[in-house]
């Protein structure tokens, strides 16, 4: 079956009734699939309507590649981004791994202090490497996390240094300027 067909039989954005059915099945697929079912599990789910814990389960299989696995992190992430009161501290484990970079929102705005207390270790040392990192996190923000993430990130200048601090701020600064946050101007979540 094709992914058009695949569509036809999981319908998204139609209300939840349509979607439990389908996502029933994905979420059987995410938790017993094989390695190709578990691949359409992670294309199709609609990461408002699939539990994270159903998703977090497959990354514990052990019959799974690292590409699958990896695929796996990334719909985490995406779950993790559309309901992240469901944010369990067990994911930090997750971080730095192949695929977790859509984790990183989540992990900012539901593990904050965490976040900001391990900053450098979860985005590395290199300055551009932890700026295209940090731009991952910075899609789940809404426009006051942003502008108190870089405040936050600024006040850390003397830990963090100049040439960390300065392209960390620019990447938020890019975003801050194109004005495209995840919930617009809604109130801080953490």
């Amino acid at each position: 079956m094709g992914s058009g067909g695949c569509e036809r039989s999981v319908p998204r954005n139609q209300g939840d009734s349509a979607r439990a059915p389908g996502h029933t099945i994905l979420e059987q697929l995410f938790t017993s699939g094989n390695a190709d079912e578990v691949r359409l599990a992670e294309t199709f789910a609609d990461p408002s309507a699939i539990p994270p814990h159903i998703i977090a389960a497959a990354l514990q299989r052990t019959d799974l590649d690292p590409a699958v696995l990896r695929k796996v992190r990334a719909a985490l992430g995406r779950a993790m981004g559309a309901q992240p009161k469901k944010y369990d501290p067990s994911l930090r484990a997750q971080l730095g791994q192949p695929g977790s970079d859509s984790l990183l929102g989540p992990v900012i705005i539901a593990d904050h202090d965490w976040f900001l207390t391990n900053m450098g270790t979860i985005l590395g040392s290199d300055p551009d490497a932890a700026a295209n990192r940090l731009w991952y996190g910075v899609q789940d923000l809404n426009a006051d996390e942003a502008r108190t993430l870089r405040a936050e990130i600024d006040s850390r200048r003397v830990k963090l240094g100049d040439a960390m601090t300065d392209s960390l701020l620019a990447c938020i600064d890019g975003e801050v300027a194109s004005g495209t946050f995840n919930g617009g101007d809604q109130p801080r979540r953490w």
